[in-house]
């Protein structure tokens, strides 16, 4: 029964590695690549090097390997905080767009921004 059941999880898992790998490396990787290089670039108006490195953060990798590993530290239950962390690492990369957005509305560079 047991080796049964190993069987099936080994079938499933299989199944589902390739989507979930490709998933990753497009929704996780290259967004926290391309929102680097926009910052490093200097393609977003952040003025200063803090500001940079601050907005270095807000990418679904960078966020997660730092705020996920540190809220492990944590005792139990607070420690499992740590599984929502990639999904902020998302929600900061929308923040920082619109911050973009609202930044080319006020120097008028986009006139389809709402403020």
């Amino acid at each position: 029964m047991l080796q049964a059941a190993a069987e099936i999880a080994n079938k499933v898992f299989y199944c589902n590695a390739a989507p979930l790998l490709a998933a990753y490396i497009l929704c996780d990787v290259l967004l926290s690549v391309v929102m680097l290089v926009m910052i490093w670039k200097r393609m977003l108006p952040l003025k200063n090097t803090a500001q940079r490195i601050l907005a270095s953060f807000c990418n679904p990798i960078v966020f997660t390997g730092i705020v996920g590993n540190l809220f492990t530290l944590l005792p139990w239950p607070l420690d499992q905080i740590d599984h929502g962390t990639e999904s902020a690492g998302h929600l900061l990369v929308l923040v920082l767009g619109l911050v973009l957005l609202r930044e080319k509305a006020k120097c008028g560079e986009c006139k389809e921004a709402v403020q």
